[in-house]
């Protein structure tokens, strides 16, 4: 039995990786309420009244809409908004996209059609936010790019593992050799996240941060999304209880981001207030 499961899990890792290689994964499509928002955005002539309907047609994802632009990342000490319109305004348009994004993909993750894998699913999207909220702090502080990209690489940096998930959950053979699947999605969730987000025509600094987020020693490349991504992704570990400790000075991206050992937490713990609002905001 234990040799059929083995077979079972070497043929699922063998299938996926040849797809990846040649080109042929069954891509999932843009989700259609991040397409609409998306659509209405990329319409120049597209106003602030349009924009507010487009929204406002999916009661939960305008309550998210309100929810960002209260939290205390972009509310900045103003008066709390109650009108669909003004909170459109207040964010922005990049801001609105990422919302969207983010409501879309955490629909994927909830899967009430796929209860065997809703734990992990919820697991992968917890974090997933956690490094989207910290990468916008990062890159706002200690950088010049802009924190709403950041936010969207980090909201979307482990998307390869939820694919890979829903996947898995089409043969329960392969759900149950929790080792292999576990292995699989850190090998494969790179390369499977990079196609996806190049599919959807996210930029190439998105895709690249998708891809090489784990990859800690990247020479003497300058600091871009995936130096944001790459130390938003640990931070976010230790934040969650994912890991109890960090080396930080054996990760080269801290030292990039101008950041040491000693000081390396103390960011986070400077704007926790702003993080965990962020996360409230985006998780529904």
């Amino acid at each position: 039995m234990e040799s059929v499961a083995m077979s079972v899990g070497l043929e699922f890792v063998a299938t996926l990786g040849e797809e990846l290689a040649a080109g042929t994964l069954h891509l999932p499509t843009f989700p259609d309420v991040a397409m609409r928002v998306r659509e209405a955005l990329d319409d120049e002539n597209c106003t602030n009244d349009r924009l507010a309907k487009v929204i406002g047609a999916d009661p939960v994802l305008a309550a998210q809409v309100m929810r960002v632009a209260n939290s205390a990342a972009y509310a900045r000490g103003g008066e709390p908004v109650a009108d669909l319109r003004i909170a459109t305004s207040r964010l922005g348009q990049d801001t609105l996209r990422n919302t969207a994004i983010a409501f879309a993909m955490h629909q994927i993750a909830s899967a009430e059609a796929m209860p065997a894998i809703k734990a992990p699913l919820g697991a992968v999207w917890r974090h997933s936010v956690y490094v989207a909220a910290i990468a916008h702090c990062l890159a706002k502080r200690l950088t010049r790019l802009n924190p709403e990209e950041a936010m969207l690489a980090g909201l979307v940096h482990d998307i390869g593992k939820l694919y890979i998930l829903m996947r898995a959950a089409k043969d329960s053979e392969v759900l149950d050799d929790e080792e292999m699947l576990a292995e699989c999605m850190e090998q494969w969730h790179p390369g499977v996240g990079r196609a996806i987000v190049e599919a959807w025509d996210f930029s190439d600094a998105i895709a690249v941060a998708v891809d090489e987020h784990e990859e800690f020693d990247r020479g003497d490349l300058p600091v871009d999304l995936t130096t944001v991504v790459t130390v938003a992704n640990v931070y976010a570990k230790v934040v969650i209880g994912e890991l109890d400790s960090v080396v930080w000075n054996e990760i080269p991206a801290i030292g990039k981001l101008g950041l040491t050992a000693d000081t390396a937490e103390e960011i986070v713990g400077e704007s926790a207030e702003e993080i965990q609002s962020l996360v409230d905001a985006l998780k529904v």
